[in-house]
This record gives C-alpha cells, structure tokens and sequence, in this order.
C-alpha cells in the first residue's frame, strides 16, 4: 500500500505539486524491500500498453528550463537510478524515475525537486529520520506510513510540517473542511473554507476609554511619586528573581494585580450595561 501511494503522490502531474513527496526516508535495512515495491507499483501502473513516455500517459514538465534543472539533479546524482532515468528534451519528457542509496549531501536533496524523481534516503531508524526532517525547512507536508499510532505520533510530535499526514499522500487537499498551508519557509496562514477568510481578514483592535478611567490609573501619568509608585505595585504581580535551571513548582508571587483588574473588569461592565440601559430608555 505505501509504495502504490507514494508512488502515485510522485507522479501526479508529473511530480509538479507542492505537495508531492520529495524523498522518502526508510530503514537501512527495509531499502531493498521497500524498493521492490516500488518496481512492482510501477510496473502495475506503466505497462506495456501504457508506458510513460506515451504523452496520453504521463504529464511533461511545464517548461525547457524546468526540465534542464531536473534532468540536471538526475545527471548530478550519486545515488542509484532503479527505475526510470529516460528524458526527451524535445517533448519535455522525464520519467517517473527512483533512486536509491541517495545522501543528505546529493544533488537531489539540494532543492525541491518538483519533478517525476523519488530518492529513497536509508537511515538506521526513526529517531535519525526526524533529525534528517528537523535539519531542514518545515515541509508543507510530512507524511508516514505505519499502523502503530506511537510511533506516528513520536514522528509528529517530533516535527514540525504545514500538514501532517498518515498512510496517504496528496489527498489531504480534498478533504472538506481541513485547513491547507505551511509553516515557515514552506508557507504562513491556511486557506480552504473560513481558514482562509481568516487568514485574510485583519483582526482590528479597538478602545474607546471612559475618561473616568484616570481616577483609578492617574497614577500613570508624571511627576511620579512614592504614592504613585505604591499604587503600581498593587496593580501589577512582583517580578520573580532571574530564574536559574528549571522553575520552581512552589514559587510564590502576589496577586494583587490580578485581583484588581478582575474588580476592574466587573466594574467596567457594570458601567457600560448601565451606559447602554440609559441609551435605550433615551430611545
């Protein structure tokens, strides 16, 4: 199942979408087999009768100088290319094409391939998959494949990604209702749906104070004084000493302030309701 799906995450529209996979992150010692399966999805998706170089197939690269640059990843490669590999520069064709044994350091880890090309990067295990994650740009989307629901959460609690997906690629984006977007490099805000009217709505922050206001905070304004200073004090919590090491549970620090601003809250409310009464009963 992996296999056919991240295959097919690869190949829509010829590898051109942002959220394709861009390298696959397997156990050393699972490679080969995870491999095989991809040469058997492969060979069930292309056969005889629909090999992808037949332009009613497969997609082509949008542009010659799009091509150039993946065909230069491809060329660049120390890797091992095991399915795949064959271009035509005239129709812009590349392959659905896998490569094995590719390191942190090759050409195809150096940029988002955005192409028909999968490397397949081996690690020893899980906690050197998320450290290879962690040592780049937050992806748009991180996705793993596994039944056992501690180890996909110790992989998304570990990461950070615009989306985090389980046993699926791709399909993510149909799903009605679930915010769409990155994070850092990969993208800022969400879209789909209310997401993305929140996203594009500013929140505008709005005061109208009262002026009676100033009896309780006057002492904010020069020339200040003990008194004026003594009635800080009592609106705000004391400032705890330079924390050293991990904080203490048993801390104690004085409330007063927030004692105060709830009074103050209450006090404010009851004098709007009663602004408002006034205002209709004027009506």
């Amino acid at each position: 199942m992996a296999a056919r799906r991240i295959l097919w995450g690869k190949c829509v529209n010829a590898g051109q979408t942002c959220v394709a996979p861009d390298y696959v992150l397997v156990p050393r010692l699972f490679q080969d087999k995870f491999v095989a399966a991809l040469e058997a999805a492969y060979k069930s998706f292309y056969p005889e009768s629909a090999q992808p170089s037949d332009p009613d197939t497969f997609s082509r690269i949008v542009t010659p100088q799009a091509w150039k640059r993946i065909k230069g990843l491809i060329d660049n490669t120390k890797g091992t290319v095991v399915v795949g590999g064959e271009m035509d520069e005239a129709t812009k064709f590349i392959a659905p094409t896998i490569v094995r044994d590719v390191k942190a350091d090759d050409s195809l880890m150096s940029e988002e391939i955005f192409g028909p090309v999968l490397p397949i990067v081996p690690v020893e295990d899980v906690d050197e998959a998320i450290a290879f994650v962690n040592a780049r740009d937050h992806p748009l989307a991180l996705y793993v494949f596994s039944q056992d629901a501690e180890f996909k959460a110790k992989v998304f609690t570990n990461t950070l990604s615009g989306s985090a997906v389980a046993n699926e690629t791709l399909l993510h984006l149909a799903v009605d209702g679930m915010p769409f977007g990155g994070v850092g490099p990969s993208g800022y805000g969400a879209h789909t749906g209310k997401f993305g009217f929140d996203t594009f709505t500013h929140l505008r922050a709005s005061l109208d104070s009262p002026s009676w206001v100033d009896k309780i905070i006057g002492f904010r304004f020069p020339p200040y004084d003990k008194s004026k200073l003594n009635m800080a004090y009592k609106l705000f919590p004391s400032l705890p000493a330079r924390p050293i090491g991990a904080p203490s549970v048993t801390a104690k620090y004085k409330w007063w302030g927030k004692w105060f601003f709830f009074a103050f809250a209450v006090a404010l409310l009851g004098g709007l309701t009663n602004r408002l009464k006034t205002l209709r009963g004027s009506s």
